[in-house]
């Protein structure tokens, strides 16, 4: 007990000693699962004697009186077996929401008419109303404890060891007492009405849509404002059952109260004229003999209800007992109900695929022998701004879960915060960066409100889909690669803090993973405690998958091999070579691995597209800054457009040898139809100096990320307001990524962050003005660099003596155009299908088919040639397709005597030739 006190003060420095002890003291105070059962089996079973004790003294002498008495003291046992199947005791009291206290109000206010009209007024016909309107009431309260399908209702009490109030200057919303004013790290700020609540008395009411209720001004906000946490103080969590227990447990609790009704209806239009004469003042008195005829069928309708109800109750906590999946370490693998369990999966990304194909990539990744599915949550799609959260269209990540649920597919999931994925600043928003001085990925307070804010939201939200909740769920990842960001040191307070919760969230039954490169270095930081530890790795000879293996043994102890992202490719940058692996290579480590008994998840089975501006960038060895192309394709199994590769059917035939494969009930052709459509002429309409909107003035230059502005291009200028030498250097040392110069509204050159190309010779004089079109090409995803901002970051210059110097070739002029053109597609059947937008004679710029983003296109410095087009973007005959291009470079369009024109074709090109270009 001593060391307890020790480690429960901070004293002891061991932190996986603290946790342990935390862990041991939650599992000893939690009242567990099975003993809920037990204590719910006996008061049903005493309510349920009750109840047929009452029925059989129906017929007595103030028979009527007992049946009431007997039907309140067997609903009260009912209603406390509900609450043992709710959770602990001490929890019971922090889980009524406003519909639940009035139904409980209204229980116990029926309960109580009951009796007195029983016992004080002696009026049975009364007592026998006061018990069914008690019925009615009951069935409404069950009804309350049913969550949404789609949402839960996270309720947590936090208790604080060893921090006790010493004076009392404020006083706590929620319990009204006072606590000590001079702890202001012991109070949350938990709504605009200025609501204060002190940490121990913590309950955090989540409502259907994702908010918080304020107990106060019963306001719902998107977040909870609070006071950093002192590293020395724990908190031990207590979380109640999970929702989907809840929502199946009172279904049998309504299902059984319905047919209880039965036995009212009986009671109610029975048949007592012939006994008029022997009522009394006080009550009924029921000839037995009468009765007798009637008696048996009204205890077999009570029996049978009543035992039907005990039935379905057993069997839906039978049923929800059975789903389980979890680690058994001692055999080193994974356990799904009850049995050795291993998963080869796929990765896809649902935001990187139109919502109306997901099924199709899923059904065939289902064909394709794969028994799960590994998908990232993007953070930055979902809340573009800060506070607003989006999971329509795109977005509907519960929606993609529960398709590939109704393919047959398990599914590990991966919530970031921090995701890489190729994407913009690897999936964390972009509006974190106009926080003066965040730390991202680090325990940041600012960083972590963020976070916190968007895991309560979507975390809620998943819990229901959890495998033992029935959904798919099998797995959730914590953070993403960790072990690889280069911080200054393992900020083992971040991950913790992310660890609890996401145990906070989604409780103790799920298996949470971690993954990192297979080295000690990586495993140093990427490491959590008590989260299972995962590596990944891509094609490697015997010796190499068997040291990749054993480091991962080493960093954990027990339980099964993970290869959690085995790559089938790699991602490509513009101006770069494509990557493509040896197909056999790629088999024969696959094959290796699942002899080892092995689980792996292939990335990327399906890449996708970064449609929009939402690829990200990275530097290599040499700090050089590349950008991602718009095509993940990925040389994935499943091409960018949905087709079977040959690595496709590479793969099934080996997991065939390993694992059993359902009869395909469905094929699949290895391409789908494509699109070919004629020519169609593109017409310039207005130049980017046409459509400037209202200026922001300041002095100096500002980022994207301080003008909240996201993506794409922003312009700046200025006026000369001194005579410049003839010629002059223009000079933005802090660009970011690539910059035109126009000067008078005429171009002169291209500024470049991947060429290092940072000045210009430029010939301007006094009131020249000079427009900078600066492009974000994509943020950093990995590595420290992550957090560096877009735009112009210093200051621009302009020198009056020119010296020696890199200069960009000068063109014509010309100034950045929309083109637009318009089409009809043919009236075929089948019509529209995929297709690829070939923009040859373009050079540079973005694509939009009827207000969709396809991407950016750049086939001048390749590899990729053309845009994937999906079918669900093109308009049905006999509607009207528009198609715009932003086209940012000079080309045979902007001559007069030259007509300008773009294809859908069939092919897709996306190894082409590569050109040095700025």
């Amino acid at each position: 007990m001593d060391k307890l006190r020790q480690v429960l003060s901070g004293g002891d420095s061991n932190s996986e000693e603290r946790e342990g002890f935390a862990a041991q003291i939650i599992d000893a105070t939690t009242l567990n699962r099975s003993t809920r059962i037990k204590w719910f089996a006996i008061f049903f079973v005493l309510g349920f004697v009750l109840s047929i004790l009452g029925t059989a003294l129906i017929a007595l002498p103030r028979g009527l009186i007992l049946f009431a008495l007997f039907y309140t003291l067997g609903n009260i046992c009912s209603i406390s077996s509900t609450m043992f199947l709710m959770g602990p005791w001490k929890q019971l009291k922090k889980m009524f929401n406003e519909t639940r206290v009035i139904s409980t109000l209204l229980v116990l206010a029926f309960m109580i008419l009951t009796l007195l009209a029983a016992l004080k007024w002696h009026k049975s016909l009364l007592a026998l109303i006061f018990c069914f309107l008690q019925f009615l009431a009951y069935i409404w309260y069950s009804i309350s404890y049913i969550p949404g399908a789609h949402s839960a209702v996270t309720h947590t009490v936090i208790i604080r060891m060893g921090v006790l109030p010493r004076a009392s200057f404020r006083q706590c919303s929620i319990c009204k007492k006072g606590h000590n004013n001079d702890e202001p790290d012991q109070w949350i700020l938990v709504c605009n009405c200025n609501s204060h609540v002190h940490r121990r008395c913590q309950v955090n009411m989540m409502t259907e849509s994702g908010l918080i209720r304020c107990k106060n001004c019963k306001d719902q906000f998107n977040g909870i404002k609070y006071q950093h946490e002192p590293k020395s103080e724990w908190r031990f969590l207590w979380e109640c059952d999970n929702a989907f227990v809840d929502f199946i447990t009172n279904i049998g609790f309504v299902i059984s109260m319905l047919l209880i009704i039965l036995s009212f209806l009986k009671i109610l239009f029975y048949d007592f004229n012939p006994f008029i004469e022997e009522i009394t003042d006080f009550d009924f008195q029921l000839n037995k003999n009468a009765l007798q005829h009637n008696f048996a069928v009204v205890m077999i309708i009570n029996a049978k209800c009543l035992t039907t109800s005990l039935i379905i109750q057993l069997f839906f906590i039978v049923l929800i007992e059975s789903r389980n999946f979890s680690i058994d370490y001692a055999h080193n693998r994974f356990v799904k109900d009850g049995k050795p369990y291993r998963y080869v999966a796929g990765s896809i990304h649902y935001f990187r695929v139109p919502n109306k194909l997901w099924r199709d990539r899923l059904q065939k990744m289902k064909f394709g022998g794969l028994n799960a599915i590994s998908t990232y949550v993007e953070w930055s799609s979902i809340e573009q701004k800060p506070g607003v959260f989006d999971f329509s269209g795109d977005n509907n990540i519960t929606h993609f879960i529960l398709e590939a649920q109704q393919q047959g597919l398990d599914v590990i999931l991966r919530p970031g915060p921090y995701i890489c994925s190729e994407r913009d600043m690897g999936g964390l928003p972009y509006w974190l960066l106009s926080k003066n001085g965040i730390k991202l990925r680090s325990h940041d307070r600012t960083y972590l409100m963020a976070v916190d804010r968007y895991l309560n939201v979507l975390l809620p939200m998943v819990k229901p889909l959890l495998y033992h909740n029935g959904g798919p769920i099998i797995m959730v990842q914590v953070e993403n690669e960790y072990g690889s960001y280069e911080s200054e040191k393992c900020d083992t307070q971040y991950t913790g803090h992310l660890r609890n919760q996401f145990r906070k969230l989604l409780g103790n039954e799920i298996v949470l993973y971690t993954t990192d490169g297979g080295t000690d270095h990586h495993l140093k930081c990427g490491k959590i405690y008590d989260v299972y530890s995962t590596i990944d790795f891509g094609i490697s000879d015997q010796a190499s998958v068997s040291k990749y293996f054993a480091t991962q043994r080493k960093h954990q102890h027990r339980g099964p091999l993970v290869n959690s992202e085995y790559y089938s490719g790699w991602l490509s940058y513009w101006g770069q070579p494509r990557t493509i692996w040896a197909i056999d290579l790629f088999a024969a480590t696959l094959d290796m691995m699942l002899s080892m008994n092995a689980s792996v998840n292939i990335y990327m089975y399906h890449g996708g597209t970064n449609f929009g501006f939402t690829a990200g960038a990275n530097l290599n060895s040499s700090s050089t800054y590349l950008p991602v192309l718009t095509s993940y394709d990925y040389d994935a199994p499943i091409s960018e457009a949905g087709d079977l590769q040959p690595k496709f059917f590479i793969i099934k035939r080996i997991i065939k040898r390993y694992l059993p494969i359902e009869s395909d009930s469905k094929s699949f052709a290895n391409e789908s139809l494509k699109m070919i459509l004629p020519p169609i002429e593109m017409a310039p309409k207005a130049t980017l100096f046409d459509l400037l909107p209202n200026a922001i003035i300041d002095e100096q230059p500002k980022t994207f990320e301080q003008l909240d502005h996201n993506q794409g291009f922003m312009l700046y200028s200025t006026k000369l307001n001194f005579e410049p030498s003839q010629p002059a250097l223009l000079s933005i040392p802090n660009l970011h990524d690539r910059a035109q110069i126009f000067v008078d509204r005429k171009y002169v050159g291209t500024l470049s962050l991947t060429h290092n190309v940072f000045q210009l010779s430029i010939n301007a004089k006094r009131n020249s003005s000079i427009d900078i079109l600066v492009e974000n090409q994509g943020r950093i995803f990995y590595g420290r660099y992550i957090n560096q901002q877009k735009g112009i970051l210093g200051s621009v210059k302009v020198s009056q003596n020119i010296h020696q110097t890199t200069m960009t070739e000068q063109q014509k002029s010309q100034i950045p155009t929309f083109f637009t053109g318009s089409f009809i597609l043919p009236n075929k059947p089948n019509y529209p299908l995929d297709s690829f937008l070939n923009v040859t004679g373009f050079i540079k710029g973005i694509a939009f088919l009827n207000g969709f983003n396809l991407g950016r296109y750049w086939p001048l410095v390749g590899p990729q040639k053309t845009l994937y087009a999906p079918s669900v973007y093109f308009k049905p005959y006999p509607e009207l397709n528009r198609i715009v291009v932003f086209e940012t470079e000079q080309n045979s369009c902007f001559k007069s005597e030259s007509k300008c024109s773009i294809q859908f074709v069939d092919q897709h090109i996306i190894d082409g030739d590569i050109q040095e270009s700025v």
